[in-house]
């Protein structure tokens, strides 16, 4: 009798647990931004620059968009902004090269933006999946070293 007892007890705080848990949340943001700031524009991860230098959206634009299946053939697009989001980087960038997962390296070039900010590409290459562009991009901004770590979800 006593053990039924204690298994209602102990079902009742675990209960309770989870309901203030449910109440209270995790502590965590929603995901979603709370401010009208900078967003990315070309379909991929929008990521601050060290020292507050800017902004880069790294990106895998296909040459094929119609395409499908697991291989995508295409280039991968870094697109640099200043701290806004809304013109070109304040200092320059230079030495752009995308480590993929495996540690193979690509180096960018950069190429004529119609839009606002910087435009680096890849030489046209072949992504075991290009909805995952995981890697490290790196350079130099300003004459400063960066390295940005790319984990989409």
């Amino acid at each position: 009798m006593f053990r039924i007892a204690e298994m209602i007890a102990v079902g009742r705080l675990a209960g309770a647990v989870a309901l203030l848990a449910g109440i209270a949340g995790c502590g965590g943001g929603s995901g979603t931004p709370q401010s009208g700031g900078p967003t990315a524009s070309h379909g991929g991860l929008l990521q601050p620059l060290p020292n507050s230098s800017g902004l880069v959206e790294l990106a895998f634009e296909p040459v094929d968009p119609a395409a499908k299946g697991a291989k995508a053939k295409g280039r991968i697009v870094a697109y640099f902004s200043n701290p806004n989001g809304d013109g070109p980087p304040t200092a320059s960038v230079s030495e752009v090269a995308f480590t993929d997962a495996s540690g193979k390296p690509v180096a960018l070039a950069e190429k004529a933006s119609a839009g606002t900010g910087a435009r680096y590409e890849s030489p046209e290459l072949t992504l075991p999946s290009a909805a995952e562009l995981h890697g490290k991009l790196a350079g130099k901004i300003g004459g400063e070293s960066f390295e940005v770590v790319n984990r989409p979800r």
